[in-house]
This record gives structure tokens, C-alpha cells and sequence, in this order.
């Protein structure tokens, strides 16, 4: 039996070592820091694309894999426009193709191809009227900054009558619509992402590189505003009025098929703003009536201190980067904030188990070539020792673990990590350093031998510890991961947070309330 110790022991390394290590928790840390995430980064860990998605465990179709993979690596000018060739009746690509192109002297001799192929496809949508009213306005006038402030001076007069015209046709359209998400939740379908908190991650990551195109609207409603003061000096008030009050059409129009984003509400209300800013300077009593309400409402919300309190003490990673700053006027509850907040710790565990994983590695290995230089007679120890060296040395030192992580009051773990870092710490200690009562023990055994006596005789309680601890704590680390996440609700399945989702919500019914209010 003695001689296929060696062989049971290295057994119980590898098998410890697979049953102790998430390698998918591994590749989501080293995904957060790769340059798919840390595009500022001057040196970051470099992840590919299609390790980063796992394309190559995929069955995707010529089509499928050309639509990923360009979307995630390049989502330019160029592929968007292939990607439109090759997909004639789809809508969502030729819109980002028009988007992308405005402005583009580039694209001048296309772009006039672009607006009529979508025309034809998509014509109750104003989306290519307004496109191609922001290239003229900006062709017709000049724009320079002085003191931060936009100043306007026309070049071509005919051609701003022309752009006029054309935001005067998008008006008229039953819709506007950019099909902004469609591209991006298509990628994350075929990516077949799954219902944990590294797909979560990754779905996020997707997500956020759609282009919302909101300065195209911003700029759009700045020369339109700077037209309309233009007519006013000319005496065509009647015209400018007429801009001055396409307000609320305007706005509910572009926020019927928006994405559900909270910048998006900002951006209506600083579009509203605009509004009665040109009022204000037309002095149009009337239409500055027309938008006061809604901006008056809008400077209360912000005045409105955001309740972070409650997530900067009990959020976790997410909660505090994502929603800290918007919760003005829906309170975050704790347990909203939990569940994510103790997915957070047990990741931590799961990482500190590789921590774990390496020293019982590592000191093998040590004793290993102390027990290889130094030759000495095995050791051999009774059934009671052994006992011990499981229950004391081993049981009992995870039994340790479970209870300090588990009992807040030790932990700390109703709070932040932010906040929270000693007892962290101590935490990943005790993890880390669960092999020293077992050394502890294995040394009084063999007390008044040589240490290579003690090197040799620790190598396969050691291998135990760590089949054991991988056997025991990882399956009940990744059970519990798997029920909090499956209570959260904050950002679990949503494009949005749920609070962005609210808070949005409320400031759309609001704005939608008062354009509509307006317009009849």
C-alpha cells in the first residue's frame, strides 16, 4: 500500500486542484481586466474577441459569425455598410449606415443613395428627414464657440431654407425610429449568453457600445432654433413661431421608439430647454409658456439630492458605479441591494480559493524536493491521528470559514466592499491560511524527527486538505452565487438597471405629460 502513496497523492493534487478552481470566475476577472472592458488602458491584458464570447464553441452560420464578429470588432462606417449590402431589407443596418455617415464629407456622393434605399424601405420614419436636415443645416451655416457658446452665421441662405424644409417633412412622418438596439440584442441572442453574473457582464459590455446618437438630435434642434430666429429677423414670424411650437411634436416623436435610457430623458429635457431658451431670446411670451413647465419640473428633480446613502453603505460593485447618482426619486430597498452585493463577496471567495489552491500547491512542491534531497523513513500514522488531522485539521478550519463569512456581525458583509475591506481581507486569511492547523498538526505527530521526515509525511494530508476544501466549499460557493443571483433584480435580465428603468419612467410620463398637454 506504501508504494502507491506518491501516486495517491498526486492524484488528490490534481483532482483537488480542478475541484477547488471556477475557471469561469478566473476568465471573468481576467475578462473585467482585458481590453474588451479597459479600452483606456495603456497596458492591459490582452483577450481576443473570440476568447472573450467563446465564438468558437459556437455553431453559427457564415452569416451569423460575419454579424458578431463585426459588430464586436469593428462597428464602423465601412462594415456597417456591408453588412447593408449584404442585408438589403434590413432596416436596422442601412439606419446606422445613414447615422454614421452624417457629416462625413467622405460619404457625400453616397449618402444621397443611402437616404432613398431607406426612404423606400422605411418611409413612414423620419429618421433619414432628420439626418439629412442636420448634413444641410450644417453645410448652410457656420458654427464657432466663443466663451463656450455656440455662435451661428448663415454661409448659404438657400440652403438652410432647404434643411427647413426637410425637418418640416420629418415632422410630418407617423414616427422616428433608429433601431439603435437591434443590432447589439441580435449579437447577444446568437451569443447564446447565459443567466450568470459573468454573461451579465458581458451582455452589459455589449450594450453599452450602442450608440445612441443623441448629439445628432442635440445638434439638430440647435440649428433648427438658430432658423427660426433667422426668420423672425427676416418677418417671417408666423414660420418661426411655427418652429418655436413643433416642441411637443417633436419630442413626443422622438421619445415613442427610444431605448429606455435615463440620459435619453436628459437629453428631451435639455432639447425642451433649448426650446424656451429661443422663446426667451424671440421674447414669445407664449412659447416660452409652452416649455416652462416641463424645465421647471426638471430643475426641481434635479435639485433633488440623489439617496445614495443606502447604496454607497450596502450596494455592491454595480450598484455603486451604475445607480449611486440617480436615485432621486424611487428609494433603493436593502434587499434589492443584496443579492448583488453578496454575489460580489462570494466571487471574492471563489478567487481567494485560487489564493488557497496555489500555497497547498506550492508547499507541496517544497516539501516534495525537501522529501526528494533529503531522504528519511516514512511515517506512518494511526487511524486516530488521522481523525484528527481531518477534523481538526481539516473540518474544522472550513467549518471556521463558512461561520465568519456567513455571520455578518464577523464579516461586515451587510456592507460594501468598499467599505468593508479588513474584514474582507481576513476573510481571504482565513482561506488562504486554512492549511496551518493542519501543519500545526502533522508537526506535533512527528515531533523529534528531522524535517524531511515532516516534509514527507505532510505531502498527502496536504493533498487531502485540498481535495477536500474543493469537494466541500466550491460546490457550495457556486450554489449560493447561483441563488442570489437568481433574487436579484436590479440588473439581472434588463437592459437598464430596474432604478435607471424607474427614475426614466417617471421623468418620460412627466415630459410626455406636458407635451401632450401643449399640443392639444
Amino acid at each position: 500500500m506504501k508504494k502507491y502513496l506518491p501516486l495517491v497523492t498526486v492524484i488528490l493534487l490534481i483532482a483537488g486542484t480542478l475541484l477547488c478552481l471556477n475557471f469561469r470566475t478566473l476568465k471573468m476577472l481576467w475578462y473585467i481586466n482585458s481590453d474588451q472592458i479597459l479600452t483606456d488602458n495603456r497596458h492591459p491584458l490582452k483577450m481576443s474577441v473570440e476568447t472573450a464570447y467563446d465564438l468558437n464553441k459556437l455553431r453559427l452560420t457564415p452569416d451569423e459569425r460575419m454579424l458578431v464578429e463585426g459588430y464586436l470588432k469593428h462597428r464602423d462606417l465601412a462594415w456597417y455598410k456591408t453588412m447593408a449590402e449584404r442585408h438589403p431589407e434590413d432596416k436596422s443596418f442601412l439606419a446606422a449606415c445613414i447615422q454614421d455617415a452624417v457629416g462625413d464629407r467622405v460619404q457625400e456622393t453616397e449618402y444621397p443613395a443611402l437616404l432613398s434605399r431607406f426612404r423606400k424601405l422605411d418611409p413612414d420614419n423620419a429618421l433619414p428627414d432628420y439626418c439629412e436636415a442636420l448634413m444641410l443645416f450644417r453645410k448652410a451655416v457656420k458654427t464657432d464657440l466663443v466663451n463656450n457658446v455656440p455662435v451661428y452665421t448663415v454661409r448659404d441662405r438657400a440652403l438652410l431654407e432647404e434643411a427647413g424644409k426637410m425637418f418640416r417633412t420629418g415632422m410630418q412622418k407617423p414616427f422616428f425610429n433608429e433601431y439603435a438596439g437591434v443590432i447589439p440584442e441580435r449579437v447577444i441572442r446568437l451569443l447564446q449568453l447565459k443567466d450568470d453574473p459573468f454573461d451579465h457582464l458581458r451582455r452589459y459590455t455589449i450594450l453599452f457600445g450602442i450608440n445612441l446618437r443623441l448629439s445628432h438630435l442635440r445638434m439638430l434642434n440647435w440649428y433648427l432654433l438658430h432658423y427660426a430666429e433667422v426668420l423672425h429677423r427676416e418677418g417671417r414670424k408666423s414660420e418661426s413661431r411655427a418652429i418655436l411650437c413643433s416642441g411637443p411634436q417633436f419630442l413626443l416623436q422622438i421619445m415613442e421608439h427610444d431605448l429606455g435610457a435615463l440620459i435619453e430623458q436628459f437629453v428631451d429635457y435639455r432639447i425642451n430647454r433649448q426650446y424656451l431658451e429661443c422663446a426667451k431670446r424671440l421674447k414669445d411670451e407664449r412659447a416660452v409658456a409652452l416649455y416652462q413647465k416641463a424645465e421647471d419640473f426638471f430643475q426641481q428633480y434635479r435639485s433633488i439630492t440623489p439617496d445614495y446613502k443606502n447604496i454607497k453603505l450596502h450596494g455592491g460593485i454595480f450598484s455603486n458605479m451604475m445607480i449611486a447618482g440617480i436615485a432621486r426619486m424611487v428609494p433603493v430597498l436593502d434587499e434589492e441591494l443584496t443579492p448583488e452585493r453578496m454575489v460580489n463577496y462570494l466571487v471574492i471567495d471563489q478567487l481567494a480559493m485560487v489564493g488557497f489552491c496555489a500555497c497547498i500547491l506550492l508547499l507541496c512542491g517544497i516539501f516534495g524536493m525537501v522529501a526528494l534531497c533529503k531522504r528519511s523513513e516514512p511515517v506512518t500514522f494511526s487511524r486516530k491521528l488521522w481523525l484528527q488531522f481531518i477534523g481538526y485539521g481539516m473540518i474544522v478550519p472550513l467549518l471556521i470559514f463558512l461561520l465568519y463569512t456567513h455571520l455578518d456581525f464577523l464579516s461586515g458583509r451587510m456592507f460594501c466592499l468598499r467599505i468593508n475591506l479588513v474584514r474582507t481581507m481576513i476573510g481571504i486569511a482565513l482561506l488562504v491560511l486554512l492549511w496551518i492547523p493542519l501543519a500545526v498538526l502533522v508537526r506535533k505527530a512527528v515531533k523529534g524527527k528531522p524535517f524531511a521526515a515532516y516534509a514527507r509525511a505532510m505531502l498527502l494530508p496536504m493533498a487531502l486538505l485540498l481535495f477536500l476544501t474543493g469537494i466541500i466549499l466550491r460546490p457550495m460557493l457556486d450554489h449560493e452565487i447561483r441563488s442570489y443571483w437568481q433574487q436579484e433584480t436590479l440588473f439581472r435580465g434588463s437592459r437598464c438597471s430596474t432604478l435607471e428603468t424607474r427614475e426614466r419612467d417617471y421623468l418620460a410620463g412627466q415630459l410626455k405629460t406636458f407635451m401632450q398637454e401643449e399640443k392639444q
